[in-house]
């Protein structure tokens, strides 16, 4: 028996993967019929994830560790590829160019936001006071974009420079992260909590790193090479996520607080309170060493406004 992948669209309006059962006479990869399918979506294609309780934290030396429960949700099964971010965003600011299959990376938290948002109003079944949200801001980001002198519109560099020094267009999109934790937000697209990510990094097994086994090695993770890959490349983790160890770091929904999860950690958490630091979860290329690409493990994040070449994201949307 195989299973015979196919893309579909739901009444949310995102693309899922489902599975065929028939019988056949070839053995076929089944990783292999995900990642054509996946690298063929022009939308990012979603796996449902089942609720659960889970040790949050790196389990090892003195670091805390806190039990979390987290309700089912839907997490891209890979990162926003240029291609994916090209199509909604109408550029791709990336530095590894020429394989559109590659993580988009050079994208702000705002951005990633903004490409969210923008997901959502093309692809998402919204209500009235959804559809009158989603509205309103865009308008708001429009309005701001057509203030940008044209001959920086039309340089990437340039025109995410002038966007990201307009206070305005920081706070729409903060208020659109905050609007999509709310009840009325439910089953549009967003950027996942700091916890969920690390729930789905750890495929229900409680791995250290976010690979098919919980090991690294280059065959299964994106890691201490000269430049991202295509999404897809390496094998999934249990959850059937893919590049959750590497290829690029991840942005989460929270803003970075170092003891939040003292007071914070029963059920669904997330830091939506004011700070100038997010949080950027996973490895990335740029690492040539275990320790970044823990699943548990933290750092310090990001400045709100910073983008490099090893920072990307992958939607999530939230069922209840």
């Amino acid at each position: 028996m195989s299973e015979i992948y196919r893309l579909r669209k739901t009444d949310a309006g995102e693309t899922t993967i489902t599975a065929n059962i028939k019988k056949s006479t070839k053995t076929t990869s089944n990783s292999s019929l995900d990642n054509n399918i996946l690298r063929k979506s022009d939308y990012p294609v979603m796996k449902t994830l089942p609720g659960g309780t889970f040790k949050m934290g790196p389990d090892r030396w003195d670091d805390p560790v806190y039990e979390v429960t987290i309700s089912s949700f839907k997490i891209a099964a890979t990162e926003v590829t240029q291609t994916q971010f090209q199509k909604i965003m109408g550029y791709n600011p990336s530095e590894f160019k020429g394989d559109d299959l590659r993580p988009v990376e050079n994208v702000s938290w705002f951005e990633a936001n903004e490409y969210n948002l923008r997901l959502s109003m093309k692809t998402a079944t919204l209500n009235t006071k959804q559809k009158e949200k989603l509205n309103e801001c865009l308008k708001k980001i429009e309005s701001l974009q057509s203030s940008i002198p044209y001959n920086k519109r039309t340089e990437t560099n340039k025109y995410q420079e002038e966007l990201l020094k307009l206070a305005a267009y920081r706070e729409v999109l903060t208020d659109y992260c905050s609007y999509v934790f709310t009840k009325e937000g439910i089953g549009l697209y967003r950027l996942p909590t700091e916890a969920e990510w690390e729930y789905a990094a750890k495929g229900g097994k409680q791995y250290q790193y976010g690979t098919v086994d919980g090991t690294l090695s280059n065959e299964n993770t994106v890691l201490g090479t000269k430049m991202t890959e295509p999404v897809a490349s390496k094998k999934p983790n249990p959850f059937g996520l893919y590049d959750v160890a590497g290829n690029v770091s991840e942005f989460c929904a929270d803003r970075f607080g170092m003891d939040f999860y003292q007071n914070n950690s029963a059920k669904d958490p997330v830091n939506l309170n004011k700070g100038d630091r997010v949080v950027m979860r996973g490895g990335s290329w740029t690492t040539p060493y275990a320790e970044p690409q823990r699943t548990g493990r933290r750092g310090v994040g990001i400045e709100l406004d910073d983008h490099s070449n090893a920072c990307g994201f992958r939607p999530a949307i939230g069922l209840k």
